[in-house]
């Protein structure tokens, strides 16, 4: 019998254990979910934060783009006209050169004519 008595015992103090155990959890259980709320709250946060980051990276991305296809489009023409003008410093330094030679002609021709 007191061996009864003993194991009714150890039965009702691990059952005040165990009620005691489930009271904490029941008073800690609440905080611990508005803790893990708040951490997921901060977590989206965050991420949209990131997202919005991600975005504004790509418009500027874009941007740059944009800004690197108009400059390689001015530095193409800017080349063609270099190019144009050399060409015409190239025809117009053979015209000069071609009057050069006919003023020449004509200022011999002349000394001839004068000189007979």
């Amino acid at each position: 019998m007191q061996d009864e008595l003993q194991k009714v015992k150890e039965s009702l103090l691990s059952s005040q254990d165990g009620a005691r155990r489930a009271l904490e959890a029941k008073e800690t259980l609440p905080a611990a979910i508005k803790q893990a709320a708040l951490e997921a709250d901060k977590a989206k946060v965050q991420a949209e934060g990131s997202i919005v980051e991600e975005r504004r990276a790509r418009h500027e991305m874009d941007q740059s783009k944009a800004a690197m296809s108009t400059t390689l489009s001015q530095n193409a023409a800017t080349l063609k006209e270099v190019e144009a003008a050399r060409a015409s410093e190239t025809i117009a330094l053979a015209e000069f050169k071609g009057l050069m030679k006919s003023e020449e002609r004509n200022y011999t021709d002349m000394e001839t004519e004068l000189s007979s």
